[in-house]
């Protein structure tokens, strides 16, 4: 069976995505995010670089706008590591910090970033500048799981945070 955009989703990929799990632990990685200026350029990229497959698109999801990975290590995907590319949209609140441009259209590239799971995405963004680093995107909900936030650390590079809202599983 074929998606949207052509890649070969299967039952042996599909069913390593997880639908119910526990959380992790505060401060574990939970989440790769790609930024693409073409989705399914960079869909096909990582397929024929790093073998990665892709979960069928849906309406709420489509392809043209992100692309669900299934990673060939079983493993990750059952201990709910997840990851996306998504379409960089201009002046999009959250998405703000990843608007660079592309190296594909001779632009400054934009930076993949991983996501790290916090008990609070509150509390972390109200401890970071005291730790000396920075609120690059503040708390935005995320769809209608959860919440995330974008920091700097000491060192200038980004990181994610990533919250579920309560009774919400991944």
């Amino acid at each position: 069976m074929a998606d949207s955009t052509g890649s070969t989703i299967t039952d042996s990929n599909a069913k390593d995505i997880p639908t119910e799990s526990k959380l992790p632990p505060h401060g574990t990685p939970c989440w790769l995010h790609i930024p693409a200026h073409s989705v399914p350029r960079a869909r096909q990229f990582y397929a024929s670089l790093l073998n990665w497959t892709y979960a069928p698109s849906s309406e709420e999801y489509p392809a043209e706008e992100m692309a669900m990975i299934v990673y060939p290590h079983a493993k990750l995907n059952e201990a709910g590591f997840m990851g996306g590319i998504l379409r960089v949209k201009e002046g999009k609140g959250e998405q703000v910090w990843a608007n660079t441009g592309g190296v594909a259209e001779g632009k400054k590239p934009v930076a993949p970033l991983v996501y790290t799971w916090v008990d609070s995405v509150d509390d972390a963004v109200a401890k970071v500048e005291g730790l000396g680093g920075k609120v690059i995107s503040g708390k935005v909900e995320e769809g209608k799981t959860g919440w995330m936030a974008v920091l700097a650390d000491t060192e200038g590079n980004a990181i994610g945070v990533y919250q579920l809202q309560p009774g919400v599983t991944c």
